[in-house]
């Protein structure tokens, strides 16, 4: 049964929040921060610093400045409504944000981290005594009659919301977030409404780590009571595909398996992937056949023992940008562009992980079962950074 707990900490303020929030992206280690993230007076200028020291600067003055205390452990109901983004449909969608407990046993993980990752997130965490980052979660609960109820019973009672905004991230306006209508409305964690969404539409279920590992895993490992998360039961799973820098022959990549030249690089048929070259495209099947492990069985598992062998691929090279990276897949044109450009040489694209696969994962590896690939899966939208900073 989840406990799922009302919030402690601070809310960005109601006349800052535009200039404040900024794309979900953190430093991804220690010493190695996403400092082209950083832009003048967003949060992305501390979870994207050249240096803790730095890190910490910038938070004293966004706490100073563009942060009031929450006066009660609240929940925060978010309605974002979102244009189309690629091939997915636009629409609205509910989540609720609160104070997710580290238990292992409820909260379920599901991808292969990378362990340096994980630190950075940790050193930050204590550098700035907040998490700043929410973890998405997944429920099969439905959640999202609920919140609307609620609104619903807010809104005709002349309830306030909290915040109401347009997000516009200015040289982030690539991001999937961008131009998305926000209301987010906060509920008291101990009024029947807060019970209401904690005893109905979360405690008799499991919650599913849809994107966050890292920073859910870092919590556990610093030995927090809880997280920051934002919980949803309408959650859109894209492929997350592959960029990679090899001088391997595509004949030599492909030797034995079965494939053929296709006319046009897009999303593959289950069971397939394609590969984009500046020699043709193919597409290639893929033999699950004899794979009992969830997680094994996936076709960007099933990938990764085909391929990445051949191309010389570690877990060291697959972080270095020059030669490994990835791409959600609405961004196919992109990846060609980049292939043609030679600032890589191969384009993936793969199939994505349905609800019911990231699930059955999730029970696999709470049984000993292995885990997804990193960056198995691309969720959308995804949650902005700095609504919320929980105490720790």
């Amino acid at each position: 049964m989840v406990r799922f707990e009302g919030l402690d900490g601070l809310v960005v303020r109601t006349d800052r929040v535009n200039t404040v929030i900024g794309p979900p992206y953190d430093q991804v280690q220690p010493g190695d921060f996403l400092s082209w993230l950083s832009d003048s007076g967003r949060i992305n200028n501390v979870t994207n610093a050249s240096s803790i020291a730095e890190a910490k600067a910038e938070w004293a003055v966004h706490r100073a400045q563009n942060f009031e205390r929450i006066q009660k452990p609240s929940y925060f109901i978010i309605e974002q409504r979102s244009p189309r983004f690629g091939d997915v449909p636009g629409g609205t969608r509910y989540s609720v944000m609160g104070a997710v407990p580290t238990d292992v046993d409820v909260i379920l993980r599901n991808e292969r981290i990378f362990e340096n990752k994980k630190q950075g997130r940790i050193e930050l965490n204590k550098a700035l005594g907040v998490e700043l980052g929410p973890v998405l979660l997944y429920t099969p609960g439905d959640l999202t009659s609920v919140l609307k109820h609620i609104r619903d019973l807010k809104v005709s009672q002349g309830f306030q919301q909290t915040l109401e905004f347009t997000t516009n991230f200015g040289s982030f306006a690539w991001s999937d977030l961008h131009n998305t209508d926000v209301i987010v409305y906060q509920v008291d964690a101990n009024s029947p409404h807060g019970r209401l969404i904690s005893r109905k539409a979360l405690e008799p279920h499991n919650l599913y780590v849809a994107d966050g590992n890292h920073r859910s895993s870092a919590a556990i490992e610093m030995g927090l009571d809880s997280f920051l998360g934002v919980v949803t039961d309408d959650l859109t799973i894209l492929p997350y595909n592959r960029l990679i820098k090899s001088d391997v022959p595509i004949e030599e990549i492909l030797h034995g398996f079965n494939y053929k030249k296709i006319d046009s690089f897009g999303k593959p048929e289950k069971g397939t992937f394609q590969v984009y070259t500046r020699q043709g495209t193919y597409v290639v099947d893929i033999d699950n056949s004899g794979i009992e492990d969830p997680a094994n069985k996936l076709d960007c598992a099933v990938l990764e023992g085909m391929i990445y062998n051949r191309l010389g691929l570690t877990p060291d090279s697959m972080q270095d940008q020059s030669i490994f990276n990835y791409k959600p897949g609405t961004r196919l044109n992109d990846m060609k562009a980049l292939v043609d450009a030679e600032v890589y040489d191969i384009a993936i694209s793969l199939h994505e992980v349905s609800n019911e696969e990231l699930m059955a994962v999730s029970h696999s590896v709470l049984t000993g079962g292995n885990p997804m690939p990193q960056k198995a899966t691309y969720v959308v939208p995804k949650f902005p950074t700095g609504i919320i900073a929980k105490r720790i």
